[in-house]
């Protein structure tokens, strides 16, 4: 389950144990929460909750439209993700398995390389944040 805005706030006294994925889903969460730009796209995230339960209760708190399952292609959907930062949105994108980001190079390191450069001059904007976690 997830957390309500309550109880992910602690003071400097408090602390808690949480697992690599509970502590994903919550990070998740508390920014999907601020900003509604935010969205999660990948493999079984939404109704499975991911293979490690790291998106666990996304999908009943934030809808399809933010959490969004997608088909086996990850070249498709880092492609995407790509695209959807470059057009102003905040995706997180979810490999399934670190050993899938060899077959996304191509968007990683050509698309998001060259557009961050070409694109933000051409639009007059200031450098957009990407990042890729897994």
């Amino acid at each position: 389950n997830t957390c309500s805005p309550e109880e992910t706030k602690m003071n400097d006294n408090q602390s808690r144990r949480l697992t690599i994925a509970r502590s994903m889903a919550e990070a998740i969460q508390q920014e999907m929460r601020r900003d509604p730009m935010v969205f999660l796209m990948g493999e079984d995230i939404g109704a499975l909750g991911g293979v490690f339960g790291n998106t666990r209760g996304l999908l009943e708190e934030f809808g399809k439209d933010r959490v969004r399952d997608t088909p086996i292609s990850e070249t498709a959907f880092i492609g995407a993700g790509v695209g959807a930062a470059q057009d102003g949105m905040r995706p997180i994108v979810e490999l399934m398995f670190v050993d899938f980001f060899g077959v996304c190079f191509d968007a990683i390191y050509n698309n998001m390389a060259k557009n961050k450069r070409c694109n933000a001059r051409a639009k007059g904007q200031k450098k957009k944040d990407k990042y890729i976690d897994r």
